[in-house]
């Protein structure tokens, strides 16, 4: 049963969206479909066939009077979007400040990303090193050891010899006793860059000579880029240890003079102030 009060809001809802249907230039139509399609059909004389209550199939006729429920259902739906306008003129507004947080929500997101990707560069180290993003630890083993030729207790027709094996990654130099081997005879460089691109994991020291001589190797890794080590003072100013590479302290030292505000624009080119700790 529906009271006098339900009875009296479902006319005020009826009566308003005849008056919504009316100021939209929308004919009327009775809300139920079925009475509506029957009334139709019966008004062109066409036959009508009547249904089980387990037959799920339209009439044959009828399906070409009737409109597809997908163009009823977006009819529907602009229908309701003009009608909400209509009513609601206010409802425009609200829809022009939600597009707009959207926009603002993808800026504000785009921006947050990229100034965390700018503070990890600034708080890792540089390439190449254990601090950067991405670099694994690993052992680096070195094998040395000596050949001996022609060592006999009593002289042969070969003089006698020693061969010095390294099988390293990164062994650059290698330093012979100079009072033994004096000159440039005492000291072996091994360049990458001289030779060729070719991987080679040891090289060969020879020499000639019986009594036991005493070798120094120092080992150097290939860095790429190449890294450098900043002076103390630089090192101090911009909170840098160990080796870095030259785009990297370019880097710090331009978020140095951003955050003390030592630049000034110009036309032709940004001019650079320098301070105490600059200048020093």
């Amino acid at each position: 049963s529906i009271t006098k009060q339900q009875q009296s809001a479902l006319a005020a809802h009826q009566a308003k969206l005849v008056a919504a249907r009316k100021a939209l230039g929308a004919p009327l139509r009775s809300a139920n479909l079925s009475q509506r399609l029957s009334t139709d059909l019966g008004k062109k004389g066409l036959p009508m066939k009547k249904r089980r209550p387990g037959d799920t199939r339209l009439p044959e006729k009828a399906s070409r009077a009737c409109p597809s429920w997908g163009m009823a259902f977006g009819m529907l739906l602009i229908w309701r979007s003009l009608a909400v306008r209509v009513l609601v003129p206010s409802s425009v507004l609200l829809c022009d400040l939600q597009a707009a947080e959207r926009r603002v929500d993808a800026l504000l997101a785009r921006k947050r990303g990229e100034l965390q990707d700018m503070h990890a560069s600034f708080r890792r180290g540089a390439p190449g090193t254990a601090q950067a993003a991405g670099t694994l630890r690993k052992k680096l083993r070195v094998y040395v050891f000596t050949e001996h030729a022609h060592q006999g207790a009593e002289p042969g027709p070969d003089p006698p010899s020693w061969a010095l094996h390294i099988q390293a990654h990164g062994a650059e130099l290698v330093q012979l006793d100079p009072e033994q081997y004096p000159g440039s005879s005492g000291t072996i460089v091994w360049e990458r860059a001289r030779h060729d691109l070719e991987e080679r994991e040891s090289f060969i020291v020879r020499r000639a000579g019986r009594l036991p001589a005493r070798a120094t190797v120092s080992l150097e890794l290939d860095h790429n880029p190449q890294l450098y080590l900043p002076s103390p003072a630089l090192a101090s100013l911009l909170g840098l240890q160990g080796l870095h590479s030259l785009p990297f302290v370019l880097q710090m030292l331009w978020g140095y003079i951003k955050q003390h505000n030592l630049f000034e624009s110009s036309p032709a080119a940004p001019l650079i102030r320098c301070d105490a700790a600059l200048r020093a």
